[in-house]
């Protein structure tokens, strides 16, 4: 019985050879090219195998005469290879015959290999299934909120088998479509990790900068609070309506072609609504009062836990129930519960939050961006960016005096 792993190592045998022929050819100014689709298609349910395999890629592909260099192979449920050695090209397009000694439902892979004109060589693999489709669930994809993924890695979600036997990872990705944002915390006991990325399941060359979808910063591995980057917001929306059709994938010194991986997975997070969000004018290295108000639309209770800013050193949230007789000593509390289905306000006394230690004065009619740090009921942690009207601060407050006292309403 054929393995798997026999067209892995034919890859890595033939690929250096296939270059090289590659470099031999004309030079012609072509662009590597990328798998565009597939029959069947890649991550797809069909309810009967087909009698061949069509791979459609984006640019036509390098051919050499009789030299294999264009190559697919599929493996059923039993891990037998049921495509032949006779690979047609036909410009863009690589096709093979199938013919299972048995046909039976179950998750079928396929490998290819396949050499750009430009003499790029582009490994990939993907899975398609045989049996009953099940229902389709439609994934909306939203202009505005918030959408978690989530990925659980292992060893085995390295499609051509060559991954780590016993490491796992897990990976939480936040989008914020009201602002193009790209968070995310990775969770792993493995030490050497030397890449990180989020790749499109299909494209398996992981080596290759343009067939990385995203790249993660090593500095999100077991970090205490998520790292957050911008991206463009078509690619966001991509990445969430097709969230199965990417993988999360570490790479180590011992496997440079992925040492786990597994695929994302969508859930949509409901935030708390934020409204009247407005800061004190301060000068630079003072102080600023932060007043808003939070609509928790949850069924549990919320926690806000911080809120804070990249042009302030430090921030806290307060309470204080004796401001008004003159103690303006502000208590850090460590979070401020908002119950399901209900709003709570912070203002500039009682209990709110602050800004200390500005980077950059706070001048009236301003406009600054923060970033409230929230939970649900003390367990998943999440990160809500919102933006704040710069206001001239109320009379009588003042951050290091009983002048607090004399503020309106005392």
């Amino acid at each position: 019985m054929k393995r798997f792993h026999t067209f892995v190592s034919l890859t890595r045998k033939v690929a250096p050879l296939a270059i090289l022929l590659g470099l031999l050819t004309p030079a012609i100014a072509q662009a590597h090219t990328v798998l565009i689709s597939s029959t069947p298609a890649a991550g797809s349910t069909i309810p009967a195998l087909p009698e061949s395999i069509t791979l459609t890629f984006a640019n036509p592909l390098l051919t050499l005469g009789s030299a294999g260099v264009n190559q697919v192979q599929v493996t059923d449920p039993m891990n037998e290879v049921i495509t032949s050695s006779h690979n047609v090209v036909h410009g863009a397009v690589l096709s093979n015959v199938l013919s299972p000694s048995m046909v039976m439902s179950g998750i079928y892979h396929v490998a290819f290999r396949v050499a750009a004109q430009d003499g790029h060589i582009l490994n990939g693999s993907f899975i398609f299934s045989v049996g009953t489709p099940s229902k389709p669930v439609a994934v909306k994809v939203p202009t505005s909120g918030v959408v978690t993924l989530h990925a659980n890695a292992d060893g085995k979600g390295v499609f051509d088998g060559v991954g780590s036997p016993t490491d796992t990872a897990s990976g939480t990705f936040t989008i914020n479509f009201s602002n193009d944002t790209f968070c995310y915390l990775i969770r792993t006991t493995i030490r050497d990790v030397t890449a990180a990325h989020v790749h499109a399941a299909s494209q398996k060359n992981m080596t290759i900068s343009d067939e990385i979808f995203l790249p993660l910063e090593l500095s999100s591995i077991n970090s205490p609070k998520p790292i957050c980057q911008k991206e463009n917001g078509v690619s966001l929306e991509e990445l969430v309506s097709h969230a199965n059709s990417y993988v999360f994938m570490l790479h180590t010194k011992r496997y440079p072609d992925g040492d786990v991986a597994g695929l994302l997975d969508a859930q949509t997070i409901i935030e708390p609504a934020i409204t009247g969000a407005t800061l004190t004018a301060a000068a630079k290295n003072g102080d600023s009062a932060i007043a808003l108000s939070l609509r928790n639309p949850l069924s549990v209770n919320v926690l806000m836990q911080s809120i804070s800013t990249p042009i302030a050193s430090g921030s806290m949230i307060f309470y204080d129930s004796n401001m008004c007789q003159g103690d303006t000593t502000m208590k850090p509390l460590e979070n401020i519960l908002v119950g399901a289905q209900q709003s709570q306000s912070l203002g500039y006394k009682y209990q709110g939050a602050m800004l200390s230690g500005l980077k950059e004065p706070l001048v009236v009619g301003s406009s600054v961006t923060l970033t409230l740090t929230w939970s649900e009921n003390g367990a998943s942690t999440h990160t809500e960016s919102f933006v704040a009207r710069v206001v001239a601060p109320p009379k009588g407050l003042h951050f290091d005096n009983s002048a607090m006292s004399s503020m309106s309403g005392m």
